[in-house]
Formats: C-alpha cells, sequence, structure tokens
C-alpha cells in the first residue's frame, strides 16, 4: 500500500498517511481490548468476521459496476 501512495502522492503525504494509520491501529487495538474485557473475545471475534463478510460481498457486488462505469479503482 505505501508504494502504491507513494506512487499516487509524494513522499511526505505517504509519511503522513502511514503514520495516521499506525495511530489509528493503535487506538483501535486499545479500544478492542476493552471491548473484549465486556463482551467476551468469542462474541467480539464472531462480529468483527461478520463485518469483514459484509465487506467482502458488498465488494463484490460493487466491484463490476466500477469497471464498467470505467471509474479508478
Amino acid at each position: 500500500m505505501s508504494i502504491y501512495l507513494f506512487h499516487a502522492y509524494n513522499a511526505q503525504i505517504t509519511g503522513v498517511l502511514m503514520m495516521i494509520n499506525i495511530i489509528i491501529s493503535f487506538l483501535a487495538g486499545i479500544y478492542g481490548g476493552y471491548l473484549t474485557d465486556v463482551f467476551g473475545r468469542r462474541r467480539l471475534l464472531l462480529f468483527g468476521e461478520f463485518i469483514k463478510l459484509l465487506a467482502l460481498v458488498l465488494s463484490v457486488l460493487i466491484y463490476p459496476f466500477i469497471i464498467f462505469l470505467g471509474l479508478p479503482s
């Protein structure tokens, strides 16, 4: 992803975007640990996998339209 961003933007913007990604991942990990304590690990893992399944199905349904319309992917 960083190579793609480097070619799409310049090195400074890519660096900032990568730092934002790391910070958000860190904060999400801390919040995820709290949610695991509250709801339990199994329930949270099942919920996360369900969200990933929805994202995959949505991607499969939308991507052909992006190709058909000629929009940049």
